[in-house]
């Protein structure tokens, strides 16, 4: 199968489309047509969401100078887990998610 240039015909077809219906533009002055009152494009909201996500994943994956506390406690015998306090997020979260 052979296929000739047909963009160029295309072209043509389509232009001379917009040409021929009444009250139309050519396709070069399509672009320059307002739209319809109201229309607006808000890339603020995309921007300020995208600057957190960078934000967030620029952040580290955990809190270094936490662990470090917690290891030095585990190390010399001070870190004391509360079993009241664990059994009480552990509540929180299935309250979360149900």
């Amino acid at each position: 199968m052979e296929i000739k240039n047909t963009v160029n015909k295309l072209d043509q077809y389509v232009t001379r489309l917009d040409i021929d219906q009444p009250g139309s533009r050519p396709a070069s002055q399509a672009a320059e047509r307002p739209g319809p009152a109201g229309d607006t494009v808000d890339i603020k909201s995309a921007g300020l969401k995208a600057a957190a996500l960078e934000t967030a994943l620029a952040a580290p994956d955990f809190r270094a100078d936490k662990v470090e506390g917690i290891k030095a406690a585990l190390e010399d015998g001070t870190y004391r887990i509360s079993s009241q306090d664990i059994s009480a997020n552990m509540l929180q979260a299935g309250r979360e998610i149900f």
